[in-house]
């Protein structure tokens, strides 16, 4: 079985098809990635992953059970790096990470070992993480966006332009 499974999505805005009913599936452990020009409906094809918003039609299934149908199943086992910066750029770094662990429901003493972990994998250090977000050059804040995707532990991890 799938761990992701596309069958036959498609997405329509303002009667203009975006995602032309695609089928793909995903295995535990693949990385794919989505190559396309600009407006070819990438975004909206992870955002549709991520449940952000819903297809017109077709299923999306994570480990055999429908997203659309229900789509608490795999939100607490996704992270998402959105093509645009999700951070708050008046608070510090930590400040960040703190806020979206606390969304995680992330009890204090697993977000502190979290976050030390993280440090690791985005390669800030504490004085980075002092700093507001608005100081960090682009490639800071975007190491940073990435870690806050991470901080719930997801299965799966999906990022938008994360370069």
């Amino acid at each position: 079985m799938a761990y992701i499974e596309l069958t036959n999505v498609t997405k329509i805005y303002n009667k203009k098809k975006i995602i032309d009913n695609i089928s793909f599936y995903v295995n535990k452990g693949d990385v794919i990635g989505f190559l396309g020009a600009n407006g070819a409906g990438k975004s909206t094809l992870m955002e549709m992953i991520v449940t952000l918003i819903k297809p017109t039609s077709g299923d999306i299934l994570y480990d055999g059970k429908s997203i659309i149908k229900n789509p608490s199943i795999i939100r607490g086992n996704i992270g998402y790096v959105p093509q645009e910066i999700a951070l708050y750029q008046e608070l510090s770094g930590m400040d960040n990470l703190k806020y979206w662990g606390k969304t995680f429901h992330l009890d204090k003493k697993r977000l502190v070992e979290t976050i030390e972990n993280i440090k690791k994998i985005i390669g800030l250090n504490n004085e980075d993480l002092k700093k507001k977000v608005r100081l960090y050059s682009g490639g800071m804040k975007r190491r940073l966006n990435i870690g806050v995707a991470l901080l719930n532990d997801p299965d799966i991890i999906v990022m938008d332009e994360p370069t």
